[in-house]
């Protein structure tokens, strides 16, 4: 789930998944940041993959990843 930020996107959450893939681009745009608590209590999530276009990310962005690496 995306929401757009002044020419730019935001990762706001995502499914109760085990890979996490954060694109680059989203509709040709950047994705920039990733929200704070937007993953609380997705225990099934084993790996995220940021890419260097993320420029910020919010505090307890990953709470509750408990099994991620």
């Amino acid at each position: 789930i995306y929401f757009e930020k002044s020419n730019a996107y935001a990762v706001k959450g995502f499914s109760n998944i085990e890979n996490v893939l954060i694109p680059r681009e989203c509709e040709g745009l950047p994705v920039i940041a990733i929200t704070g608590a937007m993953h609380q209590d997705f225990s099934n999530v084993r790996t995220i993959h940021i890419p260097d276009s993320i420029t910020s990310i919010r505090r307890n962005a990953f709470y509750g990843c408990k099994r991620s690496k």
